[in-house]
C-alpha cells in the first residue's frame, strides 16, 4: 500500500485564517460603529443649529426690541428631545444695532445647571452650546407689515417699490417673503398700499 499525501488544511492553517478574518470584522464593526455615532452627533448638531437659527428669526419677528443682556429657556419635544438655549443681546456700538448670539445645547444636567444660575452678569462661555448663530437688529428697518412689495423691474424702473397689495401674514409665492418682502425683522421697498 502506498500512501497519498492528504489534500487539505491542517489545523493551524484553520486557525491563522480564523484569526485574521476576525481581525477584519473587528476593524469593520469598529468603522461602521464610529460611523453611526458620527451621524447621530451630526443629527444633534443640525438640530442645535436650527433651533438656534429659529431662535434669532423670533426675536427679528418680534414685535419688542430685546434689551441687553443674557436670557435663556426650553424647547421641549423638539426632534424627539429636550432642548435649552442661551441668547445673549449685546451693542456692537453702533448706533440702532444690537449683536444676538443663540447657543443650542441638548437638555443634560450641565445645561441644566448652566440655566439655574440668575446672576445678570453671567458670562455665556458657562453654556455648552452644541451650535451657536449670530444674528443683528437693527432699527433702521421697518417692522414687518405684511405686505409684499414690487420687485419687478417695471416697478424699479418708474420709482415704484410701493407694494402691490399682496398676501397678509401667510407669504407668498411670487418672490417676496412673509413680513414685509425684506429680510427677516423688517423692511420691505415701500409702504405698500392695502
Amino acid at each position: 500500500m502506498t500512501h497519498r499525501p492528504s489534500s487539505g488544511f491542517t489545523l493551524i492553517e484553520v486557525l491563522i485564517a480564523l484569526l485574521v478574518i476576525a481581525l477584519g470584522v473587528g476593524a469593520l464593526l469598529g468603522t461602521l460603529t464610529s460611523s453611526a455615532d458620527t451621524v447621530a452627533a451630526l443629527r444633534d448638531k443640525s438640530i442645535a443649529e436650527w433651533l438656534a437659527l429659529n431662535r434669532i428669526s423670533e426675536v427679528r419677528l418680534s414685535a419688542t426690541r430685546p434689551g441687553v443682556g443674557v436670557s435663556s429657556g426650553t424647547v421641549d419635544n423638539y426632534a424627539g428631545g429636550r432642548w435649552s438655549w442661551q441668547q445673549s443681546v449685546s451693542d456692537p456700538g453702533m448706533a440702532g444695532i444690537l449683536r444676538v448670539e443663540v447657543k443650542v445645547a441638548p437638555m443634560t444636567a450641565a445645561t441644566a445647571a448652566t440655566m439655574q444660575t440668575t446672576d445678570a452678569t453671567r458670562a455665556s462661555s458657562d453654556f455648552p452650546a452644541l451650535a451657536t448663530a449670530y444674528g443683528f437688529l437693527g432699527t433702521s428697518v421697518a417692522a414687518p407689515t405684511g405686505v409684499d412689495p414690487d420687485w419687478s423691474l417695471a416697478a424699479a424702473a418708474t420709482g415704484g417699490g410701493t407694494g402691490t397689495g399682496g398676501t397678509t401674514g401667510t407669504g407668498s409665492t411670487s418672490g417676496g417673503s412673509t413680513g414685509g418682502g425684506g429680510p427677516p425683522g423688517g423692511g420691505g421697498g415701500g409702504t405698500g398700499k392695502p
